[in-house]
């Protein structure tokens, strides 16, 4: 009786290891940026691609855009490409060039390749 308990016990830690993604969490709070694991275990019952979400935003956080992780995965979650559109924010800032992520993201939706040369060379950009 023992032994079936302490195998379903590792099972559950087991199962609980693969699926709260600690390796992001720890990644996110070794960056400094803040995060709850808790976000992270619904963004895996929302089956996001958590990856395509916590190295943009960690890009971002470094390069002190003011973006939060919702943000970014309701952009991923409309179709959008947030390491696309976070590459090009800085691209932009780099350039002088002031744009929101709002102007940004509808230009990625709306179908934007090579949205960094279209945005940074734009005119209007303050």
């Amino acid at each position: 009786m023992e032994l079936i308990f302490s195998g379903l016990v590792l099972l559950f830690i087991y199962a609980m290891l693969n699926f709260i993604p600690l390796g992001y969490w720890i990644a996110t709070k070794a960056a400094g940026v803040p995060v709850s694991i808790f976000y992270f275990l619904g963004m895996r019952m929302r089956r996001t691609k958590i990856e395509k979400i916590v190295h943009p935003l960690i890009t971002a956080h470094k390069a002190e855009l003011n973006l939060d992780i919702m943000t970014l995965e309701a952009h991923y979650l409309a179709g959008g490409n947030v390491e696309q559109v976070v590459n090009t924010m800085i691209a932009a800032r780099e350039a002088g060039k002031s744009l929101s992520f709002e102007a940004v993201a509808s230009m990625d939706l709306g179908g934007g390749t090579n949205l960094a040369i279209k945005l940074v060379s734009a005119k209007g950009c303050k």
